[in-house]
């Protein structure tokens, strides 16, 4: 049950990170690069959370 809790936020968070790729590439690819990391930080923290 605990799994389906942080599947929607990741997969929420993958949906908006491709949404700012395509969007971002045209826009300011830095800002997108920033983004993506902060993504990939709160994903790891979730991870860790969950299988601690």
């Amino acid at each position: 049950m605990a799994r389906k809790k942080y599947m929607a936020p990741l997969a929420f968070a993958g949906i908006i990170s491709f949404q700012e790729y395509s969007n971002g590439w045209k826009v300011k690819p830095k800002h997108v690069i920033y983004f993506t990391l902060v993504i990939i930080i709160v994903n790891l923290l979730v991870y860790f959370l969950l299988f601690r």
